[in-house]
């Protein structure tokens, strides 16, 4: 699976991805790139990157995204669902997803459709803000049809306004929740991907907020401070990488002032501020701030889909209601279908 890094402030976020994906993000960026400037309010995934580093001869590919729980104004997030619509027996919340811990900015449990389902959740935004939103997901939707792409998933975030943030979560430092992958220890990621490990990465290190650095678990003194993750990086440095770090620190302070400004302006949100915040919707009632992003968009249906889909169909006779890789166009439908009625 996917390794994510948070920035202090929680805008941005490091997401590894495979080479398959990097190849198609590069042949369609120009695609992209234009379906973002003509829908300014689309609620496709921001990518701000696209890198690769070399860690012992091993190529680390990853993007710089924007967090879709990102806003002026953050909330706590009481739930998060990734929505497919799909539901198959692996679209639902295990007994071991409830047991994580939440973090100090969000839930740690992500629910599936079938929950959704059986929650009677419905996206409640009004009539007139309704028919705004089916139109900016059948649009984004329409363009990821054209480009083949499957497995894309409506992520959606929920703040509740007369719910309280769970006492357990407070004066934690900002984690990630368990959907990203890893093991936590004392607040810190601390997983790196197998082929590193594979590749004797023991010297790999992350690097704190003050630019210090974080040692690698087998270095990592237990009694020392958990700071959250932001990078990866190598233990020397050449003079564009001095130079690098130097442009770092300066977006690290520029971070923490945004987290100062952040913190002081918690109490502000109103339905305006709330309008002008890209993938925030408020409930028509006032009670439900929903935070809505379309994420995983890399994924092409190509031939070792095709695959995937013949032998989950043909050989173990799923049904393509229930598994998750389809055609483009019919996975599509099928989502569109499982999300339309539910916006209203």
């Amino acid at each position: 699976g996917a390794f994510f890094f948070f920035s202090s402030n929680g805008r941005f976020m490091i997401k590894t991805i495979s080479k398959v994906e990097c190849d198609f993000l590069r042949q369609n960026l120009k695609k992209y790139y234009f379906h973002l400037m003509e829908h300014k309010d689309t609620m496709l995934a921001k990518v701000y990157g696209l890198h690769r580093i070399k860690i012992h001869g091993v190529s680390l590919k990853f993007v710089v995204m924007e967090s879709i729980f990102y806003s002026g104004n953050p909330k706590y997030i009481h739930q998060i669902f990734d929505l497919k619509g799909s539901r198959g027996q692996t679209r639902m919340a295990t007994a071991k997803d409830f047991e994580r811990a939440p973090t100090e900015n969000f839930t740690s449990t992500v629910l599936k459709d079938n929950d959704f389902i059986e929650r009677e959740i419905s996206i409640k935004v009004g009539k007139e803000e309704a028919a705004k939103f089916r139109k900016i997901l059948e649009n984004d939707i329409k363009f990821l049809k054209k480009l083949k792409v499957i497995d894309y998933s409506l992520l959606v975030g929920l703040h509740h306004t007369d719910k309280k943030v769970p006492q357990a979560t407070k004066n934690q430092p900002f984690r990630l929740s368990h959907t990203l992958g890893g093991d936590w220890k004392n607040g810190v990621h601390l997983s790196v991907p197998p082929s590193l490990m594979r590749a004797g990465s023991s010297d790999v290190v992350l690097a704190r907020d003050n630019d210090e650095s974080l040692s690698s678990p087998q270095s990592r003194s237990p009694s020392s401070a958990a700071p959250s993750p932001r990078s990866a990086t190598m233990p020397s440095q050449s003079p564009e990488r001095k130079a690098a770090s130097a442009g770092e620190r300066s977006l690290s302070a520029s971070e923490h002032g945004a987290t100062d400004e952040r913190s002081n302006n918690q109490k502000k949100t109103s339905s305006r501020s709330l309008a002008e915040m890209r993938n925030v919707w408020s409930s028509e009632d006032g009670k439900t701030i929903y935070y809505i992003g379309v994420i995983d968009i890399l994924i092409q249906y190509g031939m070792k889909k095709k695959m995937e889909h013949t032998y989950k169909t043909s050989v173990l006779g799923g049904s393509e209601s229930d598994v998750s890789v389809i055609p483009p166009d019919r996975y599509a439908k099928r989502f569109l279908d499982f999300l339309m009625p539910r916006i209203m």
